[in-house]
């Protein structure tokens, strides 16, 4: 199945895309593995924080979304540029995690 792209606007007005996928994520794991067992732990909403795990998906598919040279944002000016609107950022993570056609 073809990676699904979703597009997030930070609050400079930058346009970020986010996506999950298998081989990415692997590339996570193996670079990070405290943000990914953090991530899977969010992923079976074990102690869910509704906010900060929430962002924590998006960033997941936002260095998903990034090539293996590209520069990435830290998690932490990620955070500092996602608009606080709970109900979009949910959306998106939820589209993340569900997938698409």
């Amino acid at each position: 199945m073809k990676s699904t792209y979703q597009e997030l606007e930070l609050i400079d007005g930058t346009k970020v895309k986010l996506t999950l996928n298998f081989a990415r994520l692997l590339r996570i794991k193996n670079r990070d593995p405290k943000f990914y067992d953090d991530l899977m732990r969010i992923l079976q909403y074990k102690d869910f924080d509704v906010i900060f795990d929430t962002i924590r998906v998006l960033y997941a598919g936002y260095l998903c979304a990034k090539g293996e040279n590209d520069e990435v944002l830290t998690e932490e000016q990620f955070m500092e540029l996602v608009p606080f609107n709970l109900e979009n950022n949910d959306r998106l993570a939820g589209k993340l995690i569900r997938g698409g056609k």
